[in-house]
């Protein structure tokens, strides 16, 4: 799932990091959570990116 910090987003969902890549947004950094030790990427907040998310929420559950 993902979380908000700051003007971070935190994104552990492959699918979603995938889909905004292609949309032409760059991860600014990939780590692995120590706690669950799952693999997440983080971005940087703008309107585009936002205007992306709400994008992707519309649409993942019609192409599930």
């Amino acid at each position: 799932m993902e979380e908000k910090h700051s003007n971070i987003f935190f994104c552990y969902s492959w699918k979603l990091c995938s889909f905004l890549r292609a949309l032409g947004f760059q991860y600014k950094d990939i780590n692995v959570n120590k706690v669950s030790n799952h693999r997440y990427w983080t971005f940087e907040y703008s309107p585009q990116f936002r205007e992306a998310l709400a994008l992707y929420t519309e649409l993942k559950h019609k192409f599930n």
